[in-house]
């Protein structure tokens, strides 16, 4: 047989393979593209809880700086719910996902800190440090889930999200001055 025909004969037992190949990879280039949407979406609304739990425990840590300004002696602990309305307020104005959190009472701590790296936040006013510690949680039955573009193609609908972040301040805050007039930088 002309080796013509032959080639002939056996490229028309393959026609159609290129575009079943095709399509199996369009299907995985689309899976992948759909997977990196809503894993780019979950980092973003991480970053956007961590920044949203510093804030608030910025402000939690503010708010207690200035109430000792005007009280140097002030139970700390007293003060927990005033420290706490501080601190939804500024987790209310740092959205997550364009919707503001509002932390639950048992998210704001307020005690002290033996050293700055402590994790454990302590009644024990004897301790140098003053710390507030903020947990953020996004679920379904506070504040909402992270919800998935794609993911519920494969059966994902949203994720569960949690974040803390703890601000602390030394006691022996003697404040700052201005320097003179002639004073060098």
């Amino acid at each position: 047989m002309n080796p013509i025909v032959k080639n002939r004969i056996r490229n028309a037992n393959r026609r159609g393979a290129a575009l079943i190949f095709a399509v199996v990879m369009m299907f995985l280039l689309f899976g992948m593209l759909a997977f990196s949407i809503d894993t780019g979406f979950l980092a973003q609304s991480k970053a956007e809880a961590a920044r949203t739990a510093d804030s608030a425990a910025l402000a939690g840590c503010w708010e207690i700086y200035k109430e000792m300004e005007s009280d140097p002696h002030l139970d700390l602990l007293t003060r927990h719910s005033h420290v706490a309305s501080k601190a939804n307020e500024y987790a209310l104005m740092n959205p997550i996902n364009a919707d503001g959190p509002t932390l639950h009472p048992g998210d704001v701590k307020v005690g002290y800190l033996a050293t700055v790296r402590d994790p454990s936040i302590s009644d024990n006013s004897n301790l140098p440090i003053l710390g507030v510690r903020v947990k953020l949680h996004k679920s379904d039955s506070s504040n909402g889930s992270i919800p998935f573009f794609f993911g519920k193609i494969f059966g994902l609908e949203s994720k569960e999200l949690s974040v803390q972040s703890t601000a602390v301040m030394s006691r022996a805050i003697s404040g700052f001055y201005s320097p003179g007039a002639g004073a060098s930088n």
